[in-house]
């Protein structure tokens, strides 16, 4: 038996991020994630990508 679950289209966040952001995240924690951009904004003082 598969199981697959999917989300709806109305509970998917949209993560709106630069390029710029992504590269420097990679460069600096070694990954994009949202964990990680949240973290380099924070550095920056410019807010959450999310929560």
């Amino acid at each position: 038996m598969v199981v697959s679950s999917r989300p709806s289209d109305n509970s998917v966040a949209e993560l709106n991020f630069t390029e710029e952001e992504s590269d420097l995240a990679i460069k600096v924690f070694g990954c994009d994630c949202p964990y990680c951009l949240n973290s380099l904004r924070q550095l920056r003082g410019t807010g959450n990508l999310v929560y």
